[in-house]
């Protein structure tokens, strides 16, 4: 069932590396209490695994539908079945998990899920720009929802601030930028695969405006995660010096050089070139939670 690209199933490695990296290289190593136990973390995980796989069948089925030539799924009724069994699997894990860390209400992040792809599947994907806000979303929907998950309870708690509140606020400058890097990746994606989109008649900004006004549109996006960096670094620089001047050298600079490679490209081959770009910039983000561990560990001790 070929229904992921190359660049997606990244974007599925790059998400299950950072909440392994957030929980166990940060969380764990630096000594946070965490709400959830390592088990909990593995149904977290699994849970969310279910639900994606929902989707992912949802879209096959769909795709199947429109095009009946295509041999995407031997029996759509049944696959109907499973789509729903995946879905409630997936929610009754959450349900479970939810139930564990005393409060209930935790479990409608994963409904919210379930039914956030059954719209972008069935509806959003058709708008141009919609469908690319809405992947980003999805896209680091797990990494929102696990540091939530193992940091609120405790904060509701009434824990000491520090670690708490100062490492939630810090993660969250982490999330949102990654949702911005995912969000100018999949407009570079649109570019990049715009003539097999034509071909789908699939309406994007690239197929609708030309590659030229989408390329350098799309640049001047790329100064969106530089000013958040800038701003992160303007807030934390006293505290978290040696991770604002990594961020600055290994995250905003290579983004201008992104910017410049990708307002002058005008073929595929150059959009391909500012994906990997992007690809390259996103794990160099990544790594910058192994910076902020021995930030934190060097603050605490200082």
């Amino acid at each position: 069932m070929k229904v992921l690209r190359k660049d997606q199933l990244q974007i599925g490695v790059q998400l299950l590396v950072i909440v392994l990296l957030i929980r166990y290289g940060l969380f764990k190593t630096i000594g946070i209490e965490v709400a959830l136990s390592d088990l909990e973390f593995f149904l977290f995980i699994i849970s969310f695994g279910f639900i994606y796989a929902g989707g992912l069948l949802l879209f096959a089925i769909l795709k199947q539908e429109k095009y009946p030539e295509r041999k995407i799924l031997k029996n759509i009724e049944k696959a109907y079945y499973i789509y729903l069994g995946l879905n409630s699997i997936g929610i009754g894990i959450s349900f479970f998990l939810a139930n564990e860390i005393g409060n209930v209400g935790y479990f409608g992040f994963f409904i919210a899920l379930a039914a956030l792809l059954y719209l972008y599947i069935t509806q959003w994907i058709k708008i141009p720009l919609l469908n690319n806000i809405v992947f980003a979303s999805i896209a680091s929907y797990p990494i929102f929802t696990g540091i939530i998950l193992d940091l609120v309870p405790k904060i509701e708690m009434q824990n000491p601030f520090f670690p708490y509140m100062d490492l939630f606020s810090i993660l969250f400058y982490f999330s949102t930028l990654i949702t911005l890097l995912f969000f100018i990746k999949t407009l570079v994606l649109d570019l990049k695969h715009v003539n097999e989109d034509k071909e789908h008649h699939k309406k994007t900004l690239a197929t609708m405006h030309g590659i030229e006004k989408g390329a350098c549109r799309t640049s001047f996006l790329i100064f969106i995660p530089i000013l958040l960096i800038v701003f992160f670094a303007l807030n934390y620089f006293n505290t978290l010096q040696p991770l604002v001047i990594y961020c600055l050298i290994a995250i905003a600079a290579p983004l201008l050089f992104a910017f410049l490679q990708l307002n002058k490209a005008k073929e595929i081959k150059q959009f391909s070139t500012s994906n990997n770009i992007l690809n390259v910039i996103i794990w160099l983000t990544i790594i910058s939670i192994v910076f902020l561990f021995f930030n934190i560990k060097y603050y605490v001790a200082s």
